[in-house]
């Protein structure tokens, strides 16, 4: 499940200054699902992409778009 990426990360991430690493995290449904009451033993994966550096003056729109199909670029590899 995707969600269309909010201007505000990319607002966060232009006025944080700093670069961007993407992070793809896998498992989390089976170790806790939805309606659950307690931690379930699953296996989870953490994926950790390039540093993202963001160009000054680019649209917040624009820059939470490359930190999403960064994100998804990790789910893929």
């Amino acid at each position: 499940m995707y969600l269309n990426p909010e201007p505000g990360v990319g607002f966060l991430a232009a006025k944080g200054k700093v670069p961007v690493i993407p992070v793809f995290v896998s498992g989390t449904f089976k170790a806790m699902p939805r309606q659950a009451h307690s931690l379930r033993l699953a296996r989870i994966s953490v994926r950790f992409g390039k540093e993202i550096h963001i160009e000054r003056g680019k649209p917040y729109q624009e820059i939470s778009d490359l930190i999403m199909a960064s994100i998804k670029q990790l789910k893929n590899d």
